[in-house]
Parts: structure tokens; C-alpha cells; sequence
């Protein structure tokens, strides 16, 4: 029995081979930024080279295989992975621009879908969004016969319409927007905004009654050359800007928590009415205008700094009154209804 175990203390213990990707990976990284700074290499593409960032975990389970065989052979294998490995990502960090291949690694994945809405006698648009874009941006569209035109990332599937008499339905699946879903923001050629914005222009062949459902990502509506009849907007929790025309014609704005902003670009008979939200809004307002500003009772802080805007009489307890001068004998009117906001709220000229 002695013999035994004094047989098995003489075997001597198979010792794994040490990993080198760590090392080589932090000693390489060192040395190119080292190099960098000092302007003795092109700037690195590191757009192109996060993009390959699966490549890491081949290379971790390869090491973790190699290792397995005894020394120095099991070493040897695990320096030949971190070798491999620093060169394909030093490759792609100095040579990416040169290479048409390696370029493309740096270049947005995300497919630009044009999208038209041809011409039609349509007096009534409703647009849906699913979930949140990055950014909507909705504004005027010039030099077309057709009623909407549509630039959406993500190509086929994320945008449907359908027109029924005079109403065309407008449906965006804002959250299937990107190239690898859940796991986009390991993808740095999504992290520009500009490449994921939606952008919808809208004809005014006629007059037009708006319906806009934003969802929760920011809305951006440029509508100052638009003719309208009427405008409802539900923004979200998202950031609300908007520029409004002149004309003749009702708003209601529905808001979360988002900072809204308003420019109303010149005088007309407008109602304006925003309901909830928290976040701070912004009135910009057009010069010399006959306003009259209604804010019920349980809103936020008010800033008003507008010419000859004041606190009337008028109103019950539970609401206040600002109205310019002569505002009852004007031939248009803008009229600004706050209710239910607990956010602060700040009415100036533009």
C-alpha cells in the first residue's frame, strides 16, 4: 500500500497551458494607441473593428481549448490565437479605410426604405407608431404629385399604408427598427441617429386634418407649410417640436414627460389645447398677435414674456386668464389652453 501511494506521489501532475490572449490583446492595444497619439499610425477604425466584436468569444473559447494541452505545446497554441486575433482587429483598425472589403465593416447596416403614397383625394391622414424611433421628423414636401413620401431604416415590413375613401392610415413599426434587435447597440454603425431617423414629408394638395400617434420615441413636425383643418398629437413620453402655420384651424396636443416645444409661425383663428405632461414646455409665439392664454388651475411654474400679455379678471378659481390688449375685437385670434400640465411652462415671442 506504501508502494502505491509513494507510486502515485512520483507521477508527476499534468500542468494546463498558460493562457497568452489576455497579455498579447492588452500589450497590442497599448502599443497601437501608444502609436496613434504619437501620429505614427492612421487613425484607428474602431467602427470597423467593434463590429467584429463575436470574433472575441471564438478566440476565448478557442484559448479555453487549447489550454487544455499540457505545457509548452498548450502555451504555444493559445499565443498562436492571440496572435490571430490581434492581427484581424489590427488589420481592421489600420487598413479598413484602404480596403473596399474592410470598409463596408464601418458602413450603417441599416437598409433605407423610400416609401410613396401616391396623390390622392385624401383630406384625412392618420400616422401610427409602434413603439419609439430614434427620431420622426414630419414636414412639408414640395415639387410632388404624391401625398406622402416616406425614407424609414429597416427596410421591408416596417412601413404600411392604406387609403379608404378620404382617409389614408399610416401604420410605422418603430421598434423593428435596426439591425440586430435586441443586441443593436453592440453595433456601432447604428449608434449615428442620423441613419435611424424616420422622415415622413407630407404634401398639402388640400387642406388637411392631421392625426399623429408618435409613440414614445421624439417627434420633430415642421407643418409651417402645411394647410391644416385640424391637429391631434399624441407624443408619448418622447420630446415633442413643433412649428405650426398660420390659418384656421384646432390643435390638440396630448404629452407625457417629455420637453415639449411650440413656434407658431404667424397669426390666425387657432386654438391650441395641451393636455398633461410633466416636462417643460415652450410657447414661441409670432409678433404683435391677439393671444389669449388659459392656464387651469394645478399647472407648473408659468414664465409669460410676451408684449402686453397680462393676468385678466377673467376665469373661474380654478382657472387664469393673460390676454393682449384688444384681444376681443380681433379678427384672429390665437388662443393657448393649458390643462392638467404640472410641468413649467414658458410663453415668449418669437
Amino acid at each position: 500500500m506504501s508502494e502505491e501511494k509513494g507510486a502515485e506521489r512520483a507521477t508527476p501532475r499534468r500542468r494546463k497551458g498558460r493562457s497568452m490572449l489576455g497579455p498579447v490583446i492588452l500589450i497590442t492595444a497599448g502599443v497601437l494607441l501608444l502609436l496613434s497619439n504619437l501620429g505614427l499610425l492612421p487613425d484607428p477604425n474602431w467602427a470597423a473593428a467593434l463590429r467584429l466584436w463575436p470574433l472575441l468569444l471564438i478566440a476565448l473559447g478557442l484559448n479555453i481549448i487549447v489550454r487544455q494541452v499540457a505545457r509548452p505545446v498548450g502555451t504555444f497554441l493559445s499565443l498562436l490565437v492571440a496572435l490571430g486575433t490581434v492581427a484581424i482587429f489590427g488589420a481592421v483598425l489600420l487598413f479598413a479605410e484602404e480596403q473596399p472589403v474592410l470598409r463596408r465593416l464601418s458602413e450603417p447596416n441599416l437598409e433605407r426604405q423610400r416609401v410613396s403614397i401616391p396623390g390622392q383625394d385624401v383630406t384625412l391622414i392618420r400616422l401610427n407608431v409602434d413603439g419609439g424611433s430614434d427620431l420622426m421628423q414630419l414636414s412639408h414636401l414640395e415639387d410632388s404629385d404624391n401625398l406622402l413620401e416616406a425614407l424609414v431604416p429597416g427596410g421591408d415590413g416596417h412601413f404600411d399604408w392604406t387609403v379608404e375613401d378620404d382617409t389614408a392610415v399610416v401604420r410605422l413599426d418603430a421598434d423593428s427598427l435596426g439591425s440586430l434587435g435586441f443586441f443593436s447597440f453592440l453595433d456601432p454603425t447604428t449608434w449615428d441617429d442620423s441613419e435611424r431617423r424616420v422622415h415622413l414629408a407630407v404634401n398639402d394638395l388640400q387642406p388637411l386634418d392631421l392625426q399623429v400617434d408618435a409613440g414614445s420615441g421624439p417627434i420633430q413636425m415642421d407643418l409651417s407649410q402645411l394647410t391644416l383643418t385640424y391637429l391631434a398629437v399624441d407624443g408619448g413620453s418622447g420630446a415633442v417640436s413643433m412649428r405650426l402655420p398660420a390659418g384656421a384651424y384646432d390643435v390638440e396636443l396630448d404629452v407625457g414627460s417629455g420637453p415639449v416645444s411650440l413656434d407658431v409661425v404667424d397669426v390666425g383663428q387657432i386654438t391650441l389645447r395641451i393636455e398633461g405632461g410633466s416636462g417643460p414646455l415652450t410657447v414661441a409665439l409670432p409678433a404683435r398677435a391677439a393671444v389669449q392664454l388659459q392656464v387651469e388651475l394645478g399647472s407648473g411654474p408659468l414664465s409669460v414674456d410676451y408684449p402686453d400679455l397680462s393676468r385678466t379678471g377673467n376665469g373661474s378659481n380654478e382657472e387664469r386668464v393673460w390676454e393682449t390688449a384688444g384681444f376681443e375685437d380681433a379678427d384672429e385670434q390665437l388662443v393657448i389652453v393649458l390643462d392638467g400640465r404640472s410641468g413649467p411652462i414658458r410663453v415668449a415671442e418669437r
